[in-house]
């Protein structure tokens, strides 16, 4: 009830009426527990830990209010009685578990309702609590923690994680490099920046960061494989799960590290020359052409390692077209250059057996994008593509579709859309929602937003829309790999949604508006779609946060580069040479497609935040709130104290000037209609 009272605004009568009726019967302990949930969400910690105690004396054999118990001593500090607590929870309901039939993995699974916390719910529990003890500088109670989780449940990337990395510190690189490798293969989004994770695996292998730092030296000479890699040669790298894992889920942006696979790459294809058979050569080769693929081949690449390329691939084709034996290593190196789905003769490929790492490079070179042009015939047309940059812009990502991605962004608790916004911007009112949330994705690219949207919230249906076929057939094929029913895709120009019946709760138009040739007049088809009282999220290029951007385009314009793969490799040499070396910073700039997006653009334009205030107050949109970093909305509170709810425009213009890069991420900001 306590739930129900605080969601229609009547939360403290609810509280009320509980704490009265537990007075005139202290044995029902269900109103206790109801209670101690309420006094719990109220902040009032002291009186919900009596009431959680009263209820656990009174009805001993119930796990529930172990588990309310457990929280509420968690919030309190209390970590000792907190593990008691899930500990005690937790064997009660693996009697259950046993009695039912049911594993501990899959309690609570099915197609009804859970009957409450399963045993990676409790994994999960035991690895916060642990979390909380290692921050208060107790590693071995966090260690014991974590160590418990995976007794629970051996699978949770988390606990492994902070095992790892606790093991780390300590100085223990074997056992951590064990935990952070499972870590690394169960959850690779779990790293929230390429940085967290090239830290973690640098620290974990010093040997190989000195030999970043010597191949980035070095630049543009490229070393052998003992100035590169010393005595140990490709032994350092050769058996390195961590590495590989990290090619294969990740597009390196870091430059030094790009320095340094760009300086290995040929002394592999040199090593498969001269017939090495080493097996773990071949892992690494492999986890290297996965990482070329996924950054469609940036790597800069001089006339005589294209020419000797050109020859291994050429050798290939002959050996293959007569039936004769290809060396794995051979074919893997040369996956290092160009996909093997470009081969003449890929199909050839596909009737022959090949050790697992390298099946594995010819499914995500040969057989994924098979199944993606599959998928393009079957993507429904709402629109035509009439506008002619809307033409130019479905070209480019039809050429380089955008962004080519291996995992999602981790999956953050299930909330709805109006929860999320009213415990984002508390400040400022949000309209209530229906029982369930249709929304838009205009501009969905490759599909990885929509399906972070799907992941992130609940009861949602979601129509997501691009120009590119190519970029949605990806989108496609990746929605359909993580089992999520609730997206619809189609191709659709935003221009001509106007025609569209259906109406929308939400819309969701991030990175997409500024590549119009007017972005308001997209805009506006965007509003008139959403229904009254619905929410709508948009990302806008700031033209002053994206100077540097700027300046780098008219550099790409000035010299003449065209958006190829050689071009963009060429002009991504001659930027690092220059002043303008500055948008090496950026993720974008790690990959080919992305690069273009970044820099060749055929059709981008820069806004500003009195330009956006003029359009919303135009269209009787009210601001709900930027999504910023912690920091940045502190800055802000700390400049202008009396905007509580952080949305005057023109403040934070005032703001933008004095801090340039502040929405260097675009402006990000939700709106609502009503």
């Amino acid at each position: 009830m306590s739930a129900i009272a605080r969601d229609s605004g009547r939360f403290e009568a609810a509280l009320d009426w509980l704490a009265r009726a537990c007075e005139s019967d202290e044995d029902q302990a269900d109103w206790q527990r109801e209670l101690a949930a309420g006094l719990f969400a109220a902040g009032r910690l002291d009186e919900a830990a009596a009431r959680c105690r009263r209820a656990v004396a009174l009805s001993p054999r119930d796990p529930d209010p172990l588990d309310e118990l457990g929280h509420v001593c968690a919030a309190r500090g209390l970590l000792d009685e907190a593990v008691d607590s899930f500990e005690k929870a937790l064997a009660l309901r693996q009697k259950s578990w046993s009695r039912t039939g049911l594993a501990p993995a899959q309690a609570g699974k099915g197609s009804g309702p859970p009957p409450g916390p399963t045993a990676q719910d409790y994994a999960h529990i035991f690895v916060g609590i642990g979390a909380m003890a290692n921050g208060r500088g107790d590693p071995e109670r966090a260690v014991a923690l974590f160590h418990r989780a995976l007794a629970v449940a051996p699978d949770i990337a988390e606990a492994h994680n902070g095992l790892g990395s606790i093991l780390l510190t300590q100085g223990r690189r074997e056992e951590a490099a064990i935990h952070l490798e499972r870590a690394l293969a169960l959850a690779p989004e779990l790293y929230e920046t390429y940085g967290d994770v090239l830290a973690t695996f640098f620290r974990l292998y010093p040997e190989i960061r000195d030999a970043v730092a010597r191949a980035a030296e070095a630049w543009p000479n490229r070393l052998g494989v003992e100035a590169l890699l010393g005595f140990a040669g490709f032994g350092m790298v050769a058996d390195n799960a961590f590495l590989r894992g990290l090619l294969e889920s990740h597009t390196v942006c870091d430059l030094a590290f790009e320095r340094f696979l760009t300086t290995l790459r040929p002394l592999l294809a040199a090593a498969a020359d001269e017939g090495d058979a080493d097996e773990r050569l071949l892992g690494l080769c492999c986890a290297l052409a996965r990482q070329c693929f996924l950054n469609d081949y940036v790597f800069a690449l001089t006339p005589e390692e294209a020419a000797s390329a050109e020859q291994a691939r050429q050798a290939v084709i002959a050996e293959l077209t007569a039936g004769r034996s290809v060396a794995p290593l051979r074919l893997a190196t040369l996956a290092n250059y160009g996909s093997l789905g470009d081969l003449p003769i890929s199909d050839l490929l596909l009737q022959r057996d090949w050790p697992a790492s390298l099946a594995g490079v010819i499914v995500q070179q040969i057989v994924e994008p098979r199944l993606e042009r599959e998928i393009e015939d079957t993507i429904p047309r709402l629109t035509p593509i009439a506008d002619a940059v809307s033409a130019a812009v479905r070209q480019q990502y039809e050429e380089n579709p955008y962004p080519r991605w291996v995992e999602p962004a981790s999956q953050p608790p299930q909330e709805t859309v109006q929860a999320y916004l009213r415990r984002r911007f508390p400040s400022v009112s949000v309209p209530d929602g229906g029982s369930g949330c249709e929304m838009l994705v205009a501009g969905c690219g490759t599909g990885r937003h929509p399906v972070e949207v799907a992941r992130r919230f609940s009861n949602i249906r979601i129509l997501a829309i691009d120009l590119s076929r190519k970029s949605l057939a990806y989108a496609v094929r990746k929605t359909r790999e993580l089992g999520l029913g609730q997206i619809d895709y189609a191709q659709a120009d935003i221009l001509e949604l106007g025609s569209l019946e259906r109406r929308f709760d939400a819309i969701d138009a991030g990175g997409v508006l500024h590549h119009l040739a007017d972005p308001f007049a997209g805009w506006r088809v965007l509003w008139s779609l959403l229904r009254a009282g619905g929410v709508m999220r948009v990302a806008l290029y700031s033209a002053l946060a994206r100077r540097d951007i700027v300046a780098a385009r008219g550099f790409v314009a000035e010299r003449g580069f065209a958006p190829t793969v050689d071009d963009i490799r060429r002009c991504r040499e001659e930027l690092l040479a220059t002043d303008l070396r500055t948008v090496a910073r950026l993720y974008d700039f790690y990959s080919a497609s992305e690069c273009r997006d970044l820099l060749f653009h055929v059709q981008e334009q820069g806004l500003s935040l009195p330009a956006i205030k003029e359009f919303l107050a135009a269209a009787g949109a009210r601001m709900i709130g930027f999504e910023l970093p912690r920091q940045t909305r502190e800055a802000y509170r700390r400049r202008f104290p009396d905007d509580l709810a952080m949305i005057d425009l023109d403040r934070w213009h005032a703001f933008e000037q004095e801090q340039p890069d502040t929405f260097a991420g675009m402006y990000q900001f939700w709106i609502a209609k009503g």
